[in-house]
């Protein structure tokens, strides 16, 4: 139908001009990507043709490239399994003439081994894993990523052709991409439009402070670390309401974080204080056009938020304040009832020689001590000071600590719980044993399937590579 069409005149095609726009706007976001590249392969003139504003195939493209979170297990499922475009792949590499000749050179070159082991290893991954419902998803959603990035490649090539007016679109792009949470998009058009990077909008703010105001992680790390020759060139800069990148900072995240005001009003921190350390120290006291330092612009746009948070740790440690008061009661009564009796002459246990005696005693004890601890540490948030900086390590480190012991005490109870009914049941009858320990696996494992979210997601955000991550790593792949 293409080829057909592309022998009509322009009043007859319906695949030029707005019509055509409008149609591989449309085709785009409904995420027939391979259609829109064929589209594109016949009419590429469509990736530049400037249409009004609801219509741009681009802004169509960023909308239908949204970041997806993975757990840990998806994303190594995502890393590796294969996203094998044959035609699409080979439409890129033959639609030019002049890449003709380095094309067949590197079919000639490619090694002969290397090509049997990719393919037996799509074809592993087709009769295989493939099969399974949630690693096709994830497939589907490469190929689809993939697709995506190589039809925004072709639109950001044809748009920087242009002699007017392609900076404007790719800036928005990149606002879109910051968005959505789409570093590789970012980086894309980057490279295409390297001097898009020194680009300011009409409010004097560039790439990089959006990517600040958005909290888009990824883009700063890119446009700080990778890409920007001069990053003193930012940090000096004064935005038209005489902000600089710091006051950017102080200000309230732009979207709320859904894991709560405790998490975002840390997370809003790490952002203030990782761009503190690059600018200069005399930049760190520098007043707005408001009279505002940005230390004082931090305090009051988060001053609704850390109350917030305030209230929901409180309510968090008094949650669980009762499940550790609960252990602790409980361990306290098994350590003065003692199982199997004592002995009436010498008052001592009738069982303390026995292994499975020995076993409650030491896990009764623990509970009793750890949940004990726990009820202290979690007591202690009722008179904490909650100041704007003990939401970065302070606060964060007791309630892990707290949550923690509170694991411990549960699983150390339950220990003690199946000890006392091996020693009054299961003496004789070993099978017991068995079943006691599946009994008691129950309450842990619904216990932890409740609570460990919220604890990974804590030591997430406190201890691991934090919102920026390693330099190492970033100078390793710039």
């Amino acid at each position: 139908m293409l080829q057909v069409c592309k022998q009509q005149s322009e009043h007859q095609n319906p695949f030029v001009g707005e019509n055509g726009v409008k149609f591989l706007s449309f085709t785009i976001a409904t995420g027939s990507f391979d259609v829109a590249f064929d589209l594109l392969k016949y009419y590429p003139e469509l990736a530049s043709t400037t249409v009004p504003s609801p219509w741009t195939p681009l802004q169509f493209l960023m909308l239908s490239m949204r970041g997806k979170r993975y757990n840990f297990y998806q994303r190594f499922v995502y890393t590796y399994v294969p996203a094998e475009i044959r035609n699409l792949e080979d439409a890129i590499k033959n639609c030019g003439i002049e890449n003709q000749e380095t094309y067949q050179a590197n079919l000639v070159t490619k090694s002969f081994i290397y090509s049997v082991m990719e393919k037996f290893y799509v074809k592993f991954w087709k009769v295989t894993l493939l099969q399974v419902p949630h690693i096709k998803q994830l497939h589907k959603d490469k190929v689809n990523q993939t697709l995506a990035l190589t039809i925004l490649k072709f639109i950001c090539e044809e748009i920087h052709k242009l002699k007017s007016n392609h900076i404007e679109q790719l800036y928005d792009a990149c606002l879109a991409a910051m968005l959505n949470d789409t570093p590789e998009v970012i980086e894309l058009i980057a490279r295409i439009c390297p001097q898009l990077v020194w680009a300011r909008d009409s409010q004097g703010c560039s790439l990089i402070g959006h990517s600040i105001v958005f909290r888009s992680k990824y883009a700063y790390n890119f446009l700080m670390h990778q890409v920007s020759p001069d990053k003193y060139f930012y940090i000096a800069y004064s935005y038209n309401d005489g902000n600089n990148l710091l006051h950017l900072a102080g200000k309230r995240a732009f979207i709320d974080d859904p894991n709560g005001a405790a998490l975002q009003m840390q997370r809003d921190l790490q952002w203030f204080q990782e761009v503190s350390n690059f600018v200069r120290p005399e930049e760190r006291t520098v007043e707005n056009f408001e009279q505002e330092t940005p230390l004082m612009l931090f305090k009051k746009e988060h001053k609704d938020l850390r109350q917030q948070g305030e209230k929901w740790v409180k309510n968090t440690a008094r949650s669980y304040t009762v499940t550790a008061a609960f252990i602790f009661a409980i361990a306290l009564v098994a350590a003065l009832t003692v199982p199997g009796g004592n002995n009436k002459d010498t008052g001592k246990a009738v069982d303390e020689t026995v292994l499975s005696f020995i076993i409650f005693a030491v896990s009764d004890v623990m509970s009793m001590i750890i949940s004990g601890a726990s009820l202290l540490l979690f007591r202690s948030f009722d008179t904490a000071r909650y100041a704007d900086e003990d939401f970065l390590y302070n606060l964060p480190k007791s309630l892990i600590l707290g949550l923690v012991m509170l694991f411990m005490s549960v699983a150390t109870m339950l220990i003690a719980f199946s000890a006392t009914l091996y020693i009054m049941f299961a003496l004789e009858s070993s099978w017991i044993l068995i079943l006691v320990a599946a009994i008691a696996c129950l309450p842990i494992a619904l216990f932890v399937t409740l609570q460990l979210p919220l604890l990974v997601e804590l030591i997430s955000s406190t201890y691991a590579c934090g919102t920026f991550g390693k330099r190492r790593e970033l100078a390793a792949t710039s």
